[in-house]
């Protein structure tokens, strides 16, 4: 995963006129370190209801709880694949289901 191709990625939900109403990050290979770069393209987004992550098996725990607590707020109701992610655990999955 390149910050170029999840930057191009989350364009439409970083635009203006942004309507998409779910995001697709599955098998982009996302890691902790990306979490930020997601949280800062959903901060004041109220059209983005879903964000799928399965396969992203390198996010653990600490990805997912820094998502989460960016999450707070936002209109994502909805996030998914997480049993896909291996590096997190099921407790982790839960917090954000």
């Amino acid at each position: 995963m390149t910050t170029a191709c999840l930057t191009s990625t989350l364009a439409p939900v970083r635009a203006d006129d942004a309507v998409v109403s779910e995001l697709d990050l599955s098998g982009m290979g996302l890691r902790d370190e990306h979490v930020a770069q997601v949280a800062a393209a959903l901060a004041g987004n109220t059209h983005v209801l879903e964000i799928d992550l399965s396969y992203n098996e390198h996010l653990t725990d600490a990805g997912l709880e820094s998502l989460r607590a960016a999450l707070e707020g936002c209109a994502v109701a909805k996030v998914t694949g997480l049993d896909s992610c291996d590096g997190a655990s099921e407790a982790a999955n839960r917090a954000l289901t």
